[in-house]
């Protein structure tokens, strides 16, 4: 964020330079502000979603996670707002796993976590816009 402030990022990583902690600072409001916006209207889940994650817990003995490349607390924001949250056992933003994607180590932490083999895992909701999906070669 401290790029778009025309500040350069200093050729050598330092949490202590100005780039550094005006781009903490102004991430920081972001996401509160973000945060503080999210409710159904601003957060929508795709049709039939809701009931697709009531159904799945109904069923029991199953773990539901939510995996998001925002911030956990928006992640546990969403959640919040749709009445879902007694359902998700697991809760995962950019900001509390090992490495956001392109990586995949939050799908790899988050299914580590439900107990289950990636193999033989039961559900995982990823909370993204998959809008590309439709049209991939699968």
């Amino acid at each position: 964020m401290a790029r778009h402030c025309g500040l350069e990022e200093p050729s050598t990583p330092d949490p202590t330079s100005e780039f550094s902690t005006l781009g903490e600072r102004l991430g920081k409001e972001f996401d509160e502000l973000y945060i503080g916006l999210t409710d159904v209207k601003t957060a929508p889940l795709y049709d039939g979603m809701r009931q697709l994650v009531v159904d799945v817990a109904d069923v029991g003995n199953v773990k539901l996670a939510a995996l998001s490349n925002a911030a956990v607390a928006y992640v546990q924001r969403v959640i919040q707002v749709h009445e879902l949250a007694p359902l998700f056992a697991i809760l995962h933003g950019a900001d509390d796993v090992p490495a956001p994607k392109p990586s995949g180590d939050g799908l790899i932490l988050t299914c580590k976590e439900l107990g289950e083999r990636i193999c033989n895992l039961w559900v995982l909701i990823v909370f993204v816009r998959v809008h590309w999906l439709k049209d991939a070669p699968l």
